[in-house]
């Protein structure tokens, strides 16, 4: 499989990935999530390198880099130059193998857009520090292109991918401005 080809491109989380588990030790609360990958680059058929945007309590820009096997196993890093990096661990399935179906399933089918990431992050002290709080976070990640709904209104931000990159940007540079 070439995953240079299958990979190389935008992804996000559709609807039904939104909700994470945010926890520590007396509560736990629904914590809706916006992430969205820019993969860059496959190199070796086997490293993955791109960018990932997201916004979980604020915006939050990471490089994203990643080892991929045969079998679409999946290790990922999220390193911020902020905060403590992010491991998330995942598997490559073929769209066709979830059920429920995703919405406009014959629309990826028809780009060619046949395979999902399903992918399992945890993040530590650092998605909030000062209420000692950790997220877990079981999402699906699909392709999205110009040529999918989803590109034009991402479920929780209801922004284009495009607006929601330049937002995460200039969030990440008025926290540098500081």
């Amino acid at each position: 499989m070439d995953y240079k080809k299958l990979l190389v491109g935008w992804w996000c989380v559709p609807t039904r990935s939104t909700v994470a588990l945010a926890y520590n030790k007396d509560i736990h609360y629904e914590q809706f999530v916006q992430v969205v990958w820019n993969i860059t680059d496959v190199v070796n058929n086997e490293y993955i390198v791109g960018k990932c945007y997201s916004k979980f309590q604020n915006y939050k820009k990471s490089d994203l880099y990643g080892m991929i096997n045969n079998s679409g196993k999946i290790t990922m890093m999220f390193e911020t130059s902020t905060t403590e990096d992010t491991f998330s661990t995942g598997v490559l399935l073929k769209m066709a193998s979830i059920n429920p179906k995703f919405p406009y399933n014959n629309l990826y089918k028809q780009l060619n857009y046949n395979y999902v990431f399903q992918m399992q992050v945890n993040l530590g002290e650092e998605f909030n520090p000062d209420s000692n709080t950790y997220m877990l976070h079981n999402a699906y990640m699909v392709r999205t292109s110009p040529q999918t709904p989803i590109w034009f209104d991402l479920p929780i931000v209801r922004m284009t991918v495009p607006d929601f990159v330049m937002a995460v940007d200039e969030y990440e540079a008025s926290q540098n401005d500081v």
